[in-house]
């Protein structure tokens, strides 16, 4: 349930930082200023990084001008999003006591101990099953 609620906080995020940056581009290139067209001096994203995601992905009558425009859009979102994430954890961090900072680290490791431990046992439950078998998700 909690998954659900980040996500959907996640979601709606990206919207909001989407729909901001679109009208930053729009109002720019109302003010007649030539120069105020940033897409053209910024380098696209990597097709690597950027990729087309649901519900856009479904759209069957999109141009390749739509899907790359789309594409750097939801990039420069996901940067974003990261910016943030990276200041809050950085912010948290400086409230943190060093007792708390070496609680927090042994908490880290033994979340990556359980994950490493769980793939380890979906593996060996995956060689399990016939070879024709569907994997669990």
């Amino acid at each position: 349930m909690k998954r659900r609620i980040g996500l959907a906080l996640l979601c709606s995020l990206a919207l909001v930082v989407t729909s901001v940056v679109v009208v930053a581009q729009d109002g720019g290139a109302k003010d007649g200023d030539k120069t105020a067209d940033k897409t053209a001096e910024k380098p696209a994203p990597s097709r690597a990084r950027a990729r087309m995601v649901k519900p856009w992905s479904e759209l069957t009558t999109l141009t390749p001008e739509q899907k790359d425009q789309i594409m750097r859009i939801h990039a420069e979102a996901v940067d974003k999003i990261n910016e943030i994430r990276d200041k809050e954890e950085a912010d948290i961090l400086a409230v943190l006591t060093p007792e708390q900072h070496k609680e927090l680290d042994a908490l880290k490791d033994k979340q990556k101990a359980d994950q490493k431990a769980k793939r380890a046992a979906t593996k060996d439950d995956d060689k399990d099953k016939p070879a024709g078998e569907p994997k669990d998700k």
